[in-house]
């Protein structure tokens, strides 16, 4: 999952990382290769796909994003026939996608007001 969403926020592809490959005429690496949606499994799509239904928590004052609001999750599970037994290993594996969501949007919002800030410094 990890290596899913690190590709996914750098925007590189698998098919972009074979044609690097053939261009630089060297072997492609397997450990190195971006997955793609369809290389994951069925449970991790889901949980990606349950992640998107969530709505987002953002703190109005700071400009930060928190993460998701959990509190229809279990009627989601439930949506999309998850059996009770799962929940957890699917409520673990979209901690991990939204850890890496909030680290990589409030990374993202932290550049922006950096830039914000040079620019008025200037003018």
């Amino acid at each position: 999952m990890q290596r899913f969403l690190g590709n996914k926020d750098l925007g590189v592809t698998k098919e972009m990382y074979l044609e690097m490959c053939k261009t630089m005429n060297s072997d492609p690496i397997e450990k190195e290769m971006p997955l793609d949606f369809e290389d994951l499994t069925v449970q991790s799509q889901e949980v990606i796909n349950i992640f998107n239904y969530l709505p987002d928590k953002w703190n109005g004052m700071a400009g930060t994003y928190e993460g998701k609001d959990l509190h229809n999750l279990p009627v989601i599970l439930k949506l999309f026939l998850v059996d009770r037994e799962d929940w957890l290993l699917y409520t673990d594996l979209l901690s991990v996608i939204i850890e890496d969501k909030i680290k990589s949007i409030n990374k993202k919002m932290g550049e922006k007001q950096r830039g914000k800030q040079k620019t008025n410094k200037r003018v």
